[in-house]
């Protein structure tokens, strides 16, 4: 028998009680078995899936959203927000210790999925430095590195300065490094001298300001050569990034699955095969078609001229679409996951909507989409009832239209009477699914 790794008292409670998915996920996580409280591995996929759902929490998930919009439309022109609807699944916090290996990222002490304004910050300032070093201030978008360092803050550590601590020694990411290096010098170069001077005053000693005063052009090849410089200066932008509370599709999330093959070969160096059996490793995801909302927060009065006045909403719509468009948010973004299409195209101030606004939003996300892509669905065959059914992590549909099942996998199912995978189409109908087409 698994349970949850608490005082037995415990159970009575939970049993009447609907816990967030976060204290299912940590607290109340039932894979310990008893009477030794070692994890059952066979049982993970079990024990994530009583975590999914949130329908329990719409209401304290509704709050929490509607207190941001309040403070937002407070805030009035010195709040930016941008809505988005994700195209893929979404994961955070996967780095996070765990029984099932992938973490998830939940915010203390409600238990409910949110990703983290350092982690907005981080994705968004990458795509400003994209923007700065490409020059494309020359095409009138008014970025460059000074705008970057203004509103994001200074750091040290960026690669562009010549910090290539920490990265691979493989050649081809060495080129990569130097390209960006020399990207920055030439960045460097197109800046204006006097907007130069003033970020000197702001970030320099009095020292280093008479030092560099005369020649604000040593200052900037300084801040490449130089790395006590680049690590006494101490700047802190104007901007900041509030925490996101997703609305999952469906509020529930939903069970992903990596099948590692040739283990042997990757952790031992054994000579890769056919024979070997893949180990699956199953984590929580957000589904698809669920909704975002990023608010930036801006302290103008740290803010030249040439920023200030609301320059800064446009500055921010362009890392936005560019950051949509080229980045992702969240983790394993370079496989797919956290992209994202964006519903309001243009930044803007948050206008007086009532507080009923989140309410019917977490109400128009909540149903499934009329057609779902289940990539390498298990298809089973029961002779009993003459149907084919699909499972994907939790969801089932099926069909007794044979007619629909390629002979490929006909001859899987109804010939050799085993079970096969395939990417099907399936149709919601209320609370169940329909198959309705196999892509080939």
């Amino acid at each position: 028998m698994v349970a949850p790794a608490v005082p037995q008292y415990m159970n009575r409670h939970l049993s009447n009680v609907q816990a967030s998915p976060g204290h299912r996920f940590g607290l109340y996580f039932p894979v310990w078995r008893q009477p030794n409280w070692e994890m059952d591995k066979n049982n993970k996929r079990k024990a994530l899936q009583q975590v999914l759902s949130l329908r329990g929490q719409k209401g304290l998930l509704g709050a929490i959203r509607n207190r941001q919009q309040n403070t937002a439309k407070s805030l009035g022109e010195k709040v930016c927000y941008f809505e988005a609807v994700s195209t893929s699944p979404f994961l955070t916090g996967v780095g996070m210790e765990h029984p099932v290996e992938n973490g998830f990222a939940f915010l203390t002490p409600y238990g409910l999925p949110y990703l983290a304004g350092s982690s907005v910050k981080g994705v968004l300032r990458r795509g400003a430095e994209e923007l700065a070093i490409m020059e494309s201030s020359k095409d009138g978008n008014g970025w460059n590195l000074l705008a970057l360092w203004r509103l994001f803050g200074f750091e040290a550590s960026a690669t562009g300065l010549g910090n290539t601590s920490g990265l691979p020694q493989v050649q081809e990411i060495k080129e990569m490094a130097d390209e960006r290096i020399e990207a920055f010098r030439k960045s460097l170069g197109t800046l204006d001298l006097n907007a130069v001077h003033s970020f000197m005053e702001d970030v320099l000693s009095k020292q280093q300001l008479e030092s560099y005063q005369k020649d604000p052009r040593e200052f900037l090849s300084s801040l490449i050569k130089d790395k006590k410089l680049r690590e006494s200066i101490s700047y802190k932008g104007a901007l900041s990034f509030w925490d996101v509370y997703p609305v999952p599709a469906g509020e529930t999330l939903d069970v992903d699955i990596l099948n590692p093959h040739h283990g042997d070969y990757y952790q031992n160096g054994a000579t890769p095969a056919d024979c070997e059996s893949p180990v699956p490793s199953f984590f929580l995801v957000m589904p698809s078609k669920s909704s975002f909302v990023f608010y930036v927060q801006c302290d103008e009065s740290r803010l030249p001229r040439e920023l200030a006045g609301g320059h800064w909403h446009s500055l921010l719509d362009q890392i936005f679409s560019y950051a949509i468009d080229w980045l992702g948010f969240g983790a394993k973004t370079a496989v797919g996951y956290g992209q994202m299409r964006q519903v309001q195209k243009k930044s803007d101030t948050y206008a007086a909507d009532s507080g009923e606004e989140v309410g019917k939003q977490i109400k128009s996300v909540s149903a499934p989409p009329a057609r779902q892509v289940w990539e390498n669905a298990f298809l089973t065959y029961l002779p009993n009832t003459g149907e084919v059914i699909a499972t994907f992590g939790t969801k089932k549909a099926g069909t007794k239209d044979k007619d629909l099942v390629p002979k490929s996998i006909a001859g899987i199912l109804f010939g050799k009477k085993k079970k096969a995978h395939a990417t099907v189409v399936v149709e919601s109908e209320g609370n169940a699914f329909k198959l309705v087409e196999f892509m080939q």
